[in-house]
């Protein structure tokens, strides 16, 4: 429902701000991308951060704009003043509660509410939830990402170069119109948290899951990575279907199945394992996160293919080593398993940290 309602929302705003048709009998020329991740990320030092969706860069024009803007915690409660736009503000909160205060006068947003402001207008918003508060921004017209572009720090969300002198990676949500057969692509499959939380959630125990930050920082050793946040109660088997025809794509663009690898954690880990199955195939990597929860290591009937590793944290009391898995398989699988010890449970891969990218950068490698 919230989904349908962000998405009606977009569309009427878009509707009311569209740009004059051709002439009848006259062509339009097409310059915007039909679809897209995204153009650029801003983040302030306090913890804002904001995702341009749809801008000048993807939209061809300035009609409307919509990003995604997440307030931390805390956010608005130092009791600065309040700012102004020179466009109409429109916030659809998805997750949270935010003190919307427009010209002194205070309603209380959660989640499903709607929030507007208009030009000229003093708004103030303060965080009252104990988690952030995550958010759709409308603006029209547009020009709001170039004056944010001034007060923030811009981080591109196409292509980039990382920080190991690789060559630029990229993130995709499906897979590339023209994919490069020299490119390395990594399908990243995300925990079950995201399909029912959004793609920034916050676990009570092990705290946010950096979804975001997690891709960016696979493509910053230069791979291109595809990943989808999946919908609500999505099954594993019809999902690693999705996958497999996706991995088949790819090698029948031209890319060497060696430079395919299947990432995944925790539900997605449990995808990918099934995925591998499916492939039948001995020469794609696999990673499985702390996927081995009791349900899958008891199959016997899930064969496991591909050269795979298996990494988890020992104090994690949800999933396991997935050892059971490899004997079935035998002689089918590449296999290495590996044990963290970081204290942090299930959360361990809930962000980009050293622990696990190490070994699985290490592990689905390119070929020389």
């Amino acid at each position: 429902m919230i989904v349908r309602a962000a998405l009606g929302l977009l569309l009427l705003s878009l509707a009311s701000a569209a740009a004059p048709t051709p002439a009848p009998g006259q062509a339009r020329e097409q310059t915007y991308e039909t679809s897209s991740n995204g153009t650029r990320r801003f983040e302030s030092a306090s913890g804002l951060s904001i995702t341009m969706l749809v801008e000048r860069a993807n939209l061809g024009g300035r009609e409307v704009e919509v990003g995604e803007i997440i307030f931390p915690v805390g956010s608005g409660s130092s009791g600065a003043g309040g700012h102004a736009h020179g466009a109409v503000e429109i916030f659809y909160v998805l997750e949270g509660a935010l003190n919307h205060i427009v010209n002194g006068e205070a309603t209380m947003l959660t989640a499903g509410m709607v929030g507007i402001v208009r030009p000229g207008d003093e708004v103030v918003h303060q965080v009252t939830s104990d988690i952030p508060v995550r958010a759709l921004v409308i603006w029209a017209p547009g020009g709001e990402a170039d004056r944010l572009a001034s007060l923030f720090t811009e981080i591109p969300l196409s292509i980039r170069t990382g920080p190991h002198g690789q060559k630029g990676g990229a993130v995709w949500n499906a897979i590339p119109e023209a994919p490069d057969p020299d490119a390395n692509f990594i399908f990243y499959l995300h925990g079950r948290i995201i399909e029912t939380r959004g793609i920034r959630p916050t676990h009570p125990e092990f705290g946010i899951y950096e979804y975001q930050a997690i891709l960016d920082t696979l493509a910053s050793y230069g791979f291109h990575v595809i990943s989808a946040a999946r919908h609500a109660d999505t099954r594993v088997g019809d999902y690693a279907e999705t996958v497999k025809d996706q991995v088949f794509e790819l090698i029948e663009a031209g890319v060497p199945a060696e430079r395919i690898s299947i990432v995944g954690f925790s539900k997605g880990g449990q995808i990918a394992a099934t995925a591998s199955a499916l492939i039948e195939r001995t020469d794609i990597n696999f990673v499985l996160m702390a996927p081995c929860f009791p349900n899958l290591v008891q199959r016997n009937d899930l064969v496991l293919r591909g050269r795979i590793l298996s990494i988890f944290d020992s104090s994690d009391t949800m999933a396991g080593s997935c050892q059971p898995l490899f004997d079935v398989a035998g002689e089918l699988v590449v296999d290495r398993e590996i044990v963290l010890d970081t204290g942090l449970m299930h959360g361990t891969f809930y962000r980009p940290i050293e622990e696990w990218l190490a070994p699985v950068i290490e592990w689905i490698a390119p070929p020389n």
